[in-house]
């Protein structure tokens, strides 16, 4: 709601609220061009490795800017935990190759959208809780050179 006074008027307008917050139905995850459909968690951990207290200091030669950080290595990692029915994850993993490709998608519309694409996306260890046949519950560790975010919305003003 907005409130505006005037000289002799206070006036209320309705102002739209802000969506609600993507949720877990809006999910999809495609690995290797597979979409996972049984995905309960998931976390993704995005670590640039600069450390405030390391820099470096310019000088007239080297040219450089004062405190400009040191370059890191970026890492990208985290982890989903799916329900599985096969050894396709274990495959990916024992290959020790990257996924041809992974992308996780909050989907609500055409027009109100998140889509992160994956590079270099490795599987680490498909760990599993259990050993025993039928579906399993699978906490998949990853780890991927770089991450590409691409959010789309109708929201014109925020």
């Amino acid at each position: 709601m907005r409130c505006e006074e005037s000289s002799s008027v206070t006036s209320v307008s309705s102002i739209p609220d802000t969506p609600v917050p993507f949720q877990f139905r809006h999910v999809k995850l495609t690995i290797n061009s597979a979409e996972i459909v049984e995905v309960n968690s998931g976390n993704i951990k995005i670590d640039n490795g600069i450390e405030e207290d390391d820099s470096r200091y310019c000088n007239a030669t080297a040219d450089n800017l004062l405190s400009e950080p040191i370059p890191k290595v970026f890492r990208v990692s985290g982890t989903f935990n799916i329900n599985v029915k096969d050894k396709t994850f274990w495959t990916f993993w024992a290959a020790a190759a990257e996924v041809s490709s992974c992308k996780l998608e909050f989907l609500r519309g055409s027009d109100d959208k998140m889509v992160i694409t994956f590079n270099g996306f490795r599987i680490e260890n498909p760990e599993s809780a259990t050993n025993l046949e039928g579906v399993t519950n699978l906490d998949l560790a990853w780890t991927a050179e770089s991450i590409a975010p691409v959010a789309t919305d109708a929201v014109a003003t925020y």
